[in-house]
Parts: C-alpha cells; structure tokens; sequence
C-alpha cells in the first residue's frame, strides 16, 4: 500500500526527477531491451506457496500471473500474489546498512556479528531463539538445520500472526492428530460456509475459486 501511493503521489504531484540512460559495461547475457523474460516461482503466503510466472524487463520484476502448470492456481492469481512484486519497489525497504544512525559496511557487519556469535557458540547456542515465519523452502531449512546443529541448545520457532493455528488445533480435537482439509468442490451439490471465506483466503482459495 506505500509504495502503490507513493508511485501516485510521486507521478501526480511532483516533476519527474532527471534521469540519464546508461549503456551495460557488461550486459546480462541474452538480455534484449524490451523483450521480457519469464520465470516459473513460487509466491508464498502464511507457509503456503501458489506456483506464479513473473514477467522480468532487464532484470526487474513487473509482473505476476499464475501459472497454469501449478494445480494450486491453474493460471490464476490471489490479490496477494498480485502484490508481491511490490515488495521490491517498497519506498521504506533498506537501502544501506546501518549502525546507530550511521552508514556503515557489510564488512563491518560480519566483524560485529562474528565477535557477538563468541559466547553463543561457546555456550553452544543455550538461551537463543530463532523466530521465524513458516519456512517452506528446502534451502533455508538446511541452512538452519546446520545452525541448529552447530548451536544444539538453541530453539527454532515458526510462526504466522494470521496462520492455521486454530484449525490445527480443531483438527487434532477432531481426529487426534494434525491433518489438512482438501475440498471436492465437484462433488458437492450445494455449499454451505458459515465463516470461511475459502474463495478469497487460506490454503488452496484459488484454486477452489477455480472450481
């Protein structure tokens, strides 16, 4: 929402400021000014990832559509995946690292970081918490695992402030253990919802609005 209205306060209200093209040093290989480029990813709400084709201009992201090979969205998007790409043109989003106030370097970040991580390490990792949205991702989950592997008395918390908590929780009143509903929309004759947007939001929404 920022940067959408600081994009129309920008362009309504003020001149436009001077800007000089410049040609690459070295140019992205196979990179054709004008012509897009398209890369089949993941947008990922609340630990729930919908497969997305974004649409790249030299590099930049513009664009996000579905993608019509992903069975969670059948080449539809939710209005948060529309918004995604937002993300990187967010006017408050950190340009420099700061110390204090200060403009400082990465260099000197890592020097802090290492001196600070001393005692952790020494006290293999006792009395540390990692918190963190649901991770999905293969990657960040076996960077965290070394983590936790290197520092065992530390603990490692996921959590989501509008996450299935409370279905989780009715699930295992329910059935005894954790399980996730899937619904088959073909076979059913008539819906009844009462207080579940599934259409609009939660796991699988667009494609049971597909359905």
């Amino acid at each position: 929402m920022g940067a959408s209205i600081a994009l129309a306060a920008g362009t309504g209200c003020t001149k436009p400021p001077t800007e000089f093209l410049m040609p690459y040093v070295e140019a992205p290989e196979q990179a054709i000014p004008g012509r897009p480029k398209y890369y089949a990813t993941a947008a990922v709400v609340n630990g729930i990832a919908q497969g997305v084709i974004v649409e790249s201009h030299l590099g930049r992201p513009t664009k996000v559509e579905g993608n019509p090979g992903h069975p969670a969205s059948l080449g539809a998007t939710d209005v948060l995946s529309q918004a995604c790409v937002l993300e990187l043109y967010d006017p408050d989003r950190a340009k420099d690292i700061m110390y204090k106030d200060q403009l400082s370097s990465w260099d000197a970040f890592i020097l802090a970081f290492v001196k600070a991580l001393g005692p952790v390490r020494a006290a293999k990792g006792k009395g540390q918490r990692l918190l963190t949205e649901t991770v999905i991702s293969p990657t960040m989950g076996a960077q965290i695992g070394r983590v936790l592997a290197e520092l065992p008395e530390a603990k490692w918390h996921q959590y989501d402030p509008a996450g299935p908590h409370s279905a989780r929780a009715g699930a295992l009143t329910a059935f005894g253990r954790y399980v996730n509903t899937y619904y088959r929309l073909d076979r059913a004759d008539v819906i009844l919802s009462l207080g579940a947007d599934f259409l609009t939001c939660g796991p699988g929404s667009t494609r049971y609005a597909h359905d």
